[in-house]
């Protein structure tokens, strides 16, 4: 999204893939995102087997469950 023609700068998240049932963090991700919906939209493709988290800095914005 732009604002009078300057592109907004993208913001920098990052992606936990967690495994619960053994305490591990399988896998982290970064994702550049123009804003904090687009970045949830985008973690919420990620999730398969594994719940995903989603944070913003120091804040998490959300954990995402696999469908059972």
């Amino acid at each position: 999204m732009a604002l009078r023609g300057k592109p907004m700068p993208l913001l920098e998240y990052r992606v936990y893939l967690v495994d619960d049932a053994n305490d591990r963090l399988l896998q982290r991700l970064h994702l550049m995102c123009d804003s904090d919906e687009m970045a949830e939209e985008r973690a919420r493709q990620l999730v398969d087997r594994f719940p995903i988290e989603l944070w913003q800095d120091t804040k998490l914005l959300g954990r995402f469950e696999p469908k059972q």
